[in-house]
């Protein structure tokens, strides 16, 4: 029996410095500021895997302070309307969450008192952006809390690998067992190195976009696409049922424009066969002198700043104003 006390001997060594190695990182993350986001800032969701938990505060990577009302929206508390409001809910993802960009600065915060100095009323625009959705979590957002605002516009800011293989992870996450999902955000929510170490998986992922996609006739045939295609449709007729223009912005990602001006053409297209409303910025961002990692959050993070916000504003307003004139 002597080989087995020694492979218990190994095994519990192993186990002892692996359990080291993982401590030492999770002090090093927290000690040194680099969690991704902190505890309690995500919630078990059973229709869309997590969510936002309503209330939560934290600090972003940057040191931009973020906030979740009770909705569990990244927006401030939203009242009742005013008399004579207009009210425009922009559905997304991280490019539209923004957490590293201060609130006054994102383009949901920068449109509202454009859009009320142009029309001569409120006009209220809500961000519902969280960091990670895809197409369908964005969809049953707007179904479980979107509607309830009574938009009377609703802009779909669109990502294009937001439709694609993240759409068939977080499928087979709901797949999982439910005692599986519960447990993997409660180690999610509760350890910075994991958050940490997502963060770079993610960021990595962002930066290779054109592998994410494949070739144009890849996409085109792609389930992705096929189920966006159906999901905007959908969301576009739900929309004319109660009168409410449906407007699709497409994000541009900052850094080669010309290699994905194809792709953002297919969906400008798409959008306008089914005469839907359509902004985009590539156009802009391709005349544009310099680097465009200028407009980076930071070094090694290729969502927006400020700067590219403000290019979004200026791209999505004259489209916005032409919807909501005459509600």
């Amino acid at each position: 029996m002597a080989w087995a006390r020694t492979l218990l001997v190994n095994a519990g060594l192993v186990f002892a410095a692996l359990a080291l190695a993982l401590g030492l990182g999770e002090a090093a993350v927290r000690i040194l500021g680099t969690d991704y986001a902190t505890q309690g800032f995500y919630q078990r969701s059973r229709t869309r895997s997590y969510e936002l938990k309503p209330s939560a505060r934290f600090t972003s990577p940057l040191g931009v302070p973020n906030r979740v009302n009770s909705l569990g929206l990244p927006s401030q508390e939203i009242p009742p309307k005013a008399p004579g409001e207009l009210r425009v809910l922009v559905l997304g993802d991280s490019c539209t969450h923004n957490i590293d960009v201060p609130y006054a600065r994102r383009f949901t915060s920068l449109l509202g008192p454009r859009l009320s100095q142009a029309l001569g009323r409120p006009v209220r625009v809500v961000n519902a952006g969280v960091t990670g959705y895809n197409i369908r979590q964005i969809m049953t957002l707007y179904r479980e809390v979107g509607r309830g605002l009574k938009p009377d516009c609703v802009v779909l800011h669109y990502v294009l690998t937001d439709s694609y293989r993240r759409s068939l992870v977080n499928r087979t996450f709901l797949q999982l067992p439910d005692w599986l999902q519960d447990t993997m955000l409660t180690v999610y929510d509760a350890s910075a190195l994991v958050r940490w170490v997502r963060a770079k998986l993610q960021a990595l992922a962002t930066n290779n976009h054109l592998n994410e996609l494949g070739d144009m006739d890849s996409f085109l045939t792609s389930e992705a696409w096929t189920q966006t295609r159906t999901s905007i449709l959908g969301l576009k007729a739900e929309l004319a049922s109660r009168g409410t223009p449906l407007v699709v912005l497409v994000y541009t990602y900052l850094n080669d424009v010309s290699a994905f001006t194809p792709y953002y053409q297919a969906v400008e297209a798409f959008c306008r066969k089914h005469d839907i409303p359509v902004a985009s910025t590539w156009q802009t961002l391709e005349k544009r002198p310099g680097d465009l990692r200028d407009l980076w959050v930071s070094p090694g993070d290729a969502h927006p700043n400020a700067e590219a916000n403000a290019v979004m504003t200026e791209a999505l307003e004259p489209v916005l104003l032409d919807a909501l004139r005459g509600l």
